[in-house]
């Protein structure tokens, strides 16, 4: 049997309510996580602690990773405390994984995965944004030299191949390219 994550969550808001709570306390993770331990700094969050089956609802974050009994931590806060909250994390050898960005600069992100790397620790952040279809071939066209900007428009097209689900519901339906105009002089575009 799998080693079981004893995973504990920071910042309980919307997100954390209609996604990830409701996630990991699936049947189909169980056998691979188990949701120790709720943070948030509002009281009151022991409601949606319990609602998700989760014993430990803390208010003080330093205090759940002092007594929480987790392994990692998944951080759902605000993204500005991201540096902040991972850093706490790994100095008190917790395994984290941030939601959305990993924090709000470069020099932030570096310290975080030094901090990671230093203690033997996983980091990781999610979405992988970085892996969508839009931001490749920005980092493509950029690389071959062009200009940000108009990588941005250029990478907006979907790729050969994508499709959606129809309006109707009944299948799905290709997307296709569509011309872009870029107007320089205003700095705007339009589809043709």
């Amino acid at each position: 049997m799998p080693h079981v994550v004893r995973l504990g969550v920071v910042g309980a808001g919307a997100l954390a309510q209609r996604g990830i709570l409701p996630h990991l306390g699936r049947e189909d993770v169980r056998d691979r996580v188990c949701l120790e331990a709720v943070c948030n700094p509002v009281p009151g969050i022991a409601g949606a602690a319990e609602r998700f089956g989760v014993e430990r609802a803390f208010t003080d974050y330093e205090e759940m990773l002092e007594h929480g009994e987790v392994d990692a931590m998944t951080i759902a806060s605000p993204i500005g405390l991201h540096h902040e909250q991972g850093m706490l994390a790994l100095r008190a050898g917790k395994h984290v994984h941030l939601n959305k960005t990993m924090s709000t600069t470069v020099a932030e992100a570096t310290e975080l995965i030094a901090e990671a790397r230093a203690g033997g620790l996983k980091i990781v952040a999610s979405p992988g944004e970085m892996l969508l279809h839009h931001n490749q071939r920005i980092k493509q066209l950029i690389s071959g030299g062009l200009s940000e900007r108009c990588a941005e428009r250029h990478a907006a097209q979907p790729p050969e191949g994508t499709t959606r689900p129809s309006r109707s519901g009944r299948g799905r339906r290709a997307l296709r390219p569509r011309p872009v105009l870029i107007l320089p002089q205003a700095g705007r575009r339009a589809a043709v």
